[in-house]
């Protein structure tokens, strides 16, 4: 549903499975399990998934794009480590004096997020990480305006 209204499954394997089928009566479920304008929305966001060939664009484009946006910073002195899969990724956020002088209580990320957010780019600020998970549909236009809030994110702890 792209997160428009709720709607979940519970996978098993194949064991646990044959013995809820075989074990009798399983009385359990979940309120609103199902419901009709949850699997709807289900199944227009799948539409549009396959219609826009989402999917793919992600693959073969704008992935490719936000993880080589993201390893860019990774000789920035404020950056100790990029992570990027396709859309999802985070920058580990250090002092400008080095890895060595993080505590527990740095909360850089929350320092960088909150510049970002000024930028008007949300993403979320975890310890000493910002984690970023754009929409599909986000273009290399919109790419290049989350690098330069990062960029103006990142500066902000040598102000």
């Amino acid at each position: 549903t792209s997160g428009y209204i709720p709607l979940g499954a519970t996978i098993v394997s194949d064991t646990i499975a044959d013995t809820l089928i075989h074990g009798g009566y399983f009385a359990h479920g979940y309120t609103y399990s199902g419901h009709p304008v949850a699997c709807a929305a289900a199944l227009a966001n799948i539409e549009i998934l396959r219609s826009e060939g989402l999917v793919t664009r992600v693959q073969e484009s704008t992935g490719p794009a936000f993880e080589a946006m993201l390893a860019s910073f990774s000789d920035h002195p404020n950056v100790g480590e990029v992570r990027a899969k396709g859309l999802i990724g985070a920058l580990e956020i250090v002092p400008t004096e080095g890895r060595d002088t993080l505590t527990d209580s740095s909360a850089l990320g929350a320092l960088v997020s909150d510049a970002i957010r000024k930028e008007g780019v949300i993403v979320r600020g975890i310890r000493n990480l910002i984690a970023l998970a754009p929409p599909l549909v986000i273009s290399p236009e919109e790419i290049e305006t989350v690098r330069n809030a990062i960029e103006k994110g990142l500066s902000s702890l040598r102000s």
